[in-house]
């Protein structure tokens, strides 16, 4: 037999199209039937592929011949594999892979549905024959190709910073480093760096701190900075009559209410709204508001020009 699987008729469970789970044999001669897939679920399965006369009967009849398939059929192939094959495990080895065969051409051009099941491996006029050859490397190229690969995989597959040691000279993690390798580690991309006890525990680079001081005393001089309190903080009517305002009991910048009508209490009023509770006598008091008579409003106590804003 030819094509076994890893199955057998001891895996057979009964399936919709065979209730027994006893399995069938097909008209090549392989055997198949129904095994519990990954998700519990009967699933078809062959078993044991065709015989010895089958497969020399089939390879006497003559070469195999493939259908051809049009060029747009070709261009969803050659998209379909690259965006969804699963041999590519991350998106940049996927981009690497599909502009290395778009440049690249081929040993075999075919237009036929070879192209369809391997995209990667044939090329199809009009979508990935690039203008340079595709060969092999052989000798003394690839047994380098093989050794950068080799250490490569040993450096993604290391634990610790074995490779990797502090140089007191730099301040820093590298190859030639030789001590204290518990401060360093390899990074996702092959280099040394700092391991988080590196950073925690290893001396400083001077040179290094002096320039991050130097940068944020450059910053912190930019920064307009916080602006001053203002000193007429709380005033309320009581102070007017007094002409000094009331001591200041309270952190922050002034709100728009304080500055112009210097009461911090809402039940005073909002945007100038106090001076039109005022009597005419206290309007003439208050610092912030005026007496107005013969307007188009009408007479009454509003909030004075000069105290930030237009008349209310």
């Amino acid at each position: 037999m030819f094509g076994a699987g890893k199955y057998s008729r001891n895996d057979l469970v009964a399936g919709p199209k065979d209730p027994s789970g006893n399995g069938r044999q097909l008209a090549n001669g392989a055997m198949a039937g129904y095994v519990n897939g990954p998700n519990g679920k009967p699933v078809w399965r062959i078993l044991s592929g065709a015989d010895a006369g089958y497969m020399r009967s089939i390879s006497q009849s003559g070469p195999r011949t493939y259908p051809s398939i049009s060029p747009k059929a070709a261009k969803r192939a050659f998209n379909r594999h690259y965006n969804k094959s699963p041999r590519y495990k991350s998106p940049r080895g996927r981009k690497q892979a599909r502009s290395y065969d778009l440049g690249h051409r081929a040993p075999r051009v075919v237009t036929d549905s070879r192209y369809r099941r391997s995209p990667h491996r044939f090329d199809y006029p009009g979508v990935d024959v690039g203008a340079k050859p595709n060969t092999k490397l052989s000798g003394a190229k690839l047994a380098a190709a093989q050794q950068r690969a080799a250490s490569a995989r040993a450096r993604r597959s290391q634990a610790g910073g074995a490779e990797c040691g502090f140089n007191s000279v730099t301040s820093r993690c590298s190859k030639a480093g030789t001590s204290n390798p518990e401060w360093c580690e390899v990074g996702p991309k092959g280099k040394c760096r700092k391991s988080p006890a590196g950073r925690k525990n290893s001396p400083k680079n001077a040179k290094n701190v002096a320039r991050g001081k130097a940068l944020a005393a450059s910053r912190k001089s930019k920064s307009p900075g916080r602006p001053k309190r203002a000193l007429t903080q709380g005033w309320d009517v009581e102070d007017a009559r007094r002409g000094t305002p009331s001591p200041v009991t309270s952190r922050g910048r002034p709100s728009r209410v304080q500055r112009v009508t210097g009461h911090k209490s809402p039940a005073f009023g909002s945007k100038g709204s106090a001076c039109a509770q005022l009597s005419p006598r206290d309007c003439e008091i208050h610092p912030a508001c005026s007496y107005a008579k013969g307007t188009g409003k009408g007479s009454g106590c509003r909030r004075t020009r000069s105290s930030g804003g237009a008349m209310w």
